[in-house]
């Protein structure tokens, strides 16, 4: 069985990047402090919590004379190390300026109900974009500027947010925020530039819990200017669904049970809205898999069984080297960019 063989030099990929605020700009040593916060935040925080918010609760703690140096001086130093490893994992690796459009696609989205079939047996009425659940993969290159045209033909109004992608606040689809939302029989046009090739996906923030429930979820994928060669570029949204036994979807959304359960959680499971999702590829052939998980609730491990997909990108941000995908999981609104090459030999895994 091949295994693959990736290389940040073989195919140039940048290291990890992440969300940061349109305005104003960081500088490079600025962005490699605020994820040194946010690392340090997750290391750390929960034993932080209590000193700063319930001081008088801990107990006196009696210590050798020399303990109190010795201990100022193990964080300072654990501190600089991490540091130096963030500033050679992150400096340089996200853009701090965004690209300027050269050209301009234009794409026109409805919004409406519709019918589909996710088992291939039984009905399910939902909401859909451009009638199909999930809604059609955008896709577009840096340097390009994407004009989405929404049309409304729900019965409720909805909007249109942009999940991972640095946009100009008016376009970001927050109701009642960043715009008013979109009325029934009413268009809104989205135009966005964006700053940083990767998976990324589309949803409304109008009763969010609802509406992505019911079908309303698409992937964008901004390209590279020079896309790296993959014989396939394959996008997977992987959903559960809350069906009744005659494929209707359960109209009972943010229940207390849902609430006490991190969210809502379905019975059926699918792949870009089927049960019975393949994928057929030629031997030896080189995938770039794109995993995107829409769900309310759940959280998936992907497991590929014999196969040894390498992690290239996470919520839409290039990792500074290949990753086993071991130990890898797939929260609710999370990105995963496979590369995976298969092997040699014929047959089904």
């Amino acid at each position: 069985m091949s295994k693959p063989n990736v290389s940040k030099e073989a195919f140039g990929v940048m290291a990890c990047r992440s969300e940061v605020l349109e305005e104003p700009p960081m500088t490079a040593s600025q962005w490699v402090d605020l994820r040194m916060a946010m690392i340090l935040m997750g290391l750390f925080g929960l034993a932080a919590l209590p000193a700063c918010g319930r001081s008088e609760a801990l107990p006196e703690v009696a210590v050798e004379p020399s303990a109190p140096s010795v201990q100022a001086e193990e964080p300072a130093l654990e501190e600089d190390a991490l540091r130096a490893a963030l500033g050679d994992e992150f400096v340089g690796a996200y853009p701090l300026v965004g690209e300027t459009a050269t050209t301009v696609r234009t794409v026109q989205l409805r919004a409406a109900p519709a019918t589909t079939s996710l088992d291939g047996v039984r009905n399910t009425a939902v909401w859909a974009y451009d009638g199909t659940v999930p809604g059609p993969v955008l896709r577009v290159r840096l340097g390009e500027e994407l004009r989405v045209t929404l049309d409304n033909r729900l019965p409720v109004a909805t909007t249109i947010h942009w999940h991972g992608v640095r946009v100009h606040n008016a376009m970001d689809g927050v109701p009642g925020i960043t715009q008013e939302p979109i009325s029934p029989g009413a268009q809104f046009e989205y135009r966005l530039v964006p700053k940083d090739a990767g998976t990324f996906w589309y949803h409304p923030h109008v009763d969010g819990a609802e509406q992505v429930e019911r079908g309303l979820h698409g992937v964008l994928v901004v390209e590279d200017r020079h896309p790296l060669p993959y014989s396939q570029d394959v996008v997977w949204m992987i959903d559960d669904w809350r069906l009744a036994e005659d494929g209707t979807i359960d109209p009972n959304f943010v229940t207390r049970h849902d609430l006490a359960h991190d969210g809502r959680w379905g019975q059926t499971i699918t792949v870009n809205g089927r049960t019975d999702t393949e994928l057929r590829v030629v031997p030896g052939s080189r995938i770039r898999l794109r995993l995107a998980n829409p769900s309310n609730g759940r959280v998936y491990t992907p497991d590929f069984g014999p196969l040894e997909p390498r992690v290239v990108a996470v919520d839409g941000m290039f990792t500074a080297r290949p990753l086993p995908l071991r130990g890898f999981e797939l929260p609710p609104g999370a990105r995963l960019d496979l590369d995976l090459v298969v092997p040699a030999s014929t047959g089904s895994f």
